[in-house]
């Protein structure tokens, strides 16, 4: 049951998870003002990795 939920995440990741409402708009600001960031989350490292690679 757990391979296939996961198995059944990273699909929906790879089809295209949308940002949280407002996020690109922030990280265009950051980056056009010099703002350092960083992604921080309690998920494991392959989902975090999943996911930004998703999301270009």
């Amino acid at each position: 049951m757990a391979a296939a939920l996961t198995a059944d995440f990273f699909r929906r990741v790879e089809a295209g998870a949308p940002l949280r409402p407002g996020a690109q708009r922030l990280l265009t600001a950051f980056e056009a003002e010099g703002v350092p960031f960083a992604l921080v989350s309690a998920s494991p490292r392959v989902v975090g990795a999943a996911s930004t690679e998703a999301a270009g």
